[in-house]
């Protein structure tokens, strides 16, 4: 996510499409890795169309929304081949869970948010990976909260984001939309609500508490 958001980046300051066709390349093999995939590309969809939809419209040409086409499918060409040639086997357990209404009965929206933000708490508090890779969990006492405490400060972010120049500014919001856009998609999986589906936000977690930092360190005395 990160490099394909950089070349997104050099794509855009440059002015190359080739930048941008290999940053949509990035992605398509994301979603050939694994299909659930399409929920961070959806967040950072809905965080460009909300701060530079302008900019979008202006840069985006035929020829460079073509190239960038063509370079995500090929980077997604497995796992379409394999739909194409399974029918669909991707989409069966959404089918199943929303088309069908069959398989276990979908809990409310409410409690798979509550789900995904223990899940999130879980990440980071190393408690996730160390079930992952040890089979068990850490045991920390309080220290394990810190970066989850850090998180819910980060919100206060959004507040002290007058204090940064417009494009800090605008960044900082966007990187928060998309988190919001990526963890709400999450809680409409039509398969169980597994912690791993929100490893993607990891980095950006973390980006988002240092520049809280970095902005306290603005505001206070």
């Amino acid at each position: 996510i990160l490099l394909s958001l950089t070349l997104f980046s050099l794509s855009w300051t440059r002015r190359k499409t080739w930048l941008l066709a290999a940053g949509t390349f990035i992605l398509g093999v994301g979603v050939t890795h694994k299909v659930d995939f399409v929920w961070v590309i959806g967040g950072i969809a809905v965080a460009a169309l909300a701060f530079c939809a302008s900019g979008l419209v202006r840069r985006l040409t035929a020829r460079s929304t073509i190239v960038a086409t063509a370079a995500f499918l090929a980077g997604a060409s497995p796992i379409v081949a394999i739909n194409l040639l399974t029918g669909g086997v991707s989409f069966a357990p959404f089918v199943t869970r929303f088309v069908t209404g069959s398989g276990l009965p979908r809990p409310p929206f409410l409690e798979s948010l509550l789900t995904r933000l223990t899940q999130i708490a879980n990440i980071l508090n190393g408690e996730h990976l160390s079930m992952l890779y040890a089979g068990s969990p850490i045991e920390t006492g309080l220290l394990s909260w810190v970066a989850p405490t850090a998180l819910g400060l980060s919100v206060l972010g959004v507040f002290l984001a007058g204090r940064l120049d417009p494009t800090q500014r605008s960044a900082l919001r966007a990187l928060w939309l998309f988190v919001a856009a990526v963890l709400i998609a999450s809680c409409f999986s039509p398969t169980v609500l597994h912690g791993h589906h929100l490893m993607a936000l990891f980095p950006f977690l973390h980006i988002i508490m240092a520049v809280f930092l970095i902005q306290l360190t603005q505001v206070l005395p």
